[in-house]
C-alpha cells in the first residue's frame, strides 16, 4: 500500500457492502411477503406480484451489470484501492450468510423442542 489512506477502503467497502446487502435483503423479503402461503393468503395481488418480480429482476440485472463492468475495469486497472474496497464489498455475504444459517437452524431446532415440550 502506497498511500496510508488506502487502509481504509476496507472498511469504507465493508459499510458500502452492509447498505447493499440491507437493500438486497429488504427486496427478497417484500418479494416473498407477496407469495400466498397460508399464513399470508394474498389472492387478489398476482398482476401485482408478477410486476415486482419483472422489476426486482430488472434493477438486479441493471445492478449486476455495472457494478460487474466497474469491477473489470477496476482490476484491470491493476488498481489496489478499488481491489481492497470491492473486497470490502464482497466479505459482507460472506459473513452475513453463515451467519443467517446458523440462527435459522438454531430457530427450527427450538421451534422443534418447544412442540415436543408442549403439553397437547
Amino acid at each position: 500500500m502506497d498511500n496510508p489512506l488506502e487502509m481504509i477502503l476496507p472498511i469504507a467497502g465493508f459499510i458500502a457492502g452492509m447498505y447493499l446487502w440491507s437493500r438486497v435483503v429488504h427486496i427478497v423479503v417484500a418479494v416473498l411477503g407477496l407469495i400466498p402461503t397460508p399464513n399470508n393468503p394474498v389472492t387478489d395481488l398476482v398482476a401485482m406480484e408478477k410486476a415486482y418480480r419483472r422489476m426486482v429482476f430488472l434493477f438486479a440485472t441493471i445492478w449486476l451489470a455495472v457494478i460487474g463492468t466497474v469491477l473489470a475495469c477496476m482490476v484491470y486497472r491493476d488498481k489496489t484501492g478499488f481491489a481492497l474496497l470491492f473486497g470490502g464489498i464482497l466479505a459482507v455475504p460472506l459473513l452475513t450468510v453463515p451467519n443467517f444459517l446458523i440462527v435459522v437452524r438454531r430457530h427450527k431446532r427450538r421451534a422443534q423442542m418447544s412442540k415436543s415440550l408442549s403439553p397437547d
